[in-house]
């Protein structure tokens, strides 16, 4: 699970760059989706039950 979890934020660490081509809005839905990943270890089921954060789009 976290080697997942670890994965998933490095794909999404293009988002938080200063120079990312998105807008402050999508910014912030990719600040708050890896907020998630980082608690995802905090879910009730974990680690046999995880329920994933939905990648933005």
């Amino acid at each position: 699970m976290r080697a997942k979890r670890d994965w998933l934020l490095a794909e999404s660490d293009w988002t938080q760059l200063a120079d990312c081509p998105i807008d402050e809005v999508d910014r912030l839905v990719w600040f708050e989706y890896r907020a998630e990943l980082r608690d995802v270890h905090q879910q009730g089921g974990f680690p046999g039950v995880v329920d994933w954060p939905e990648i933005p789009e």
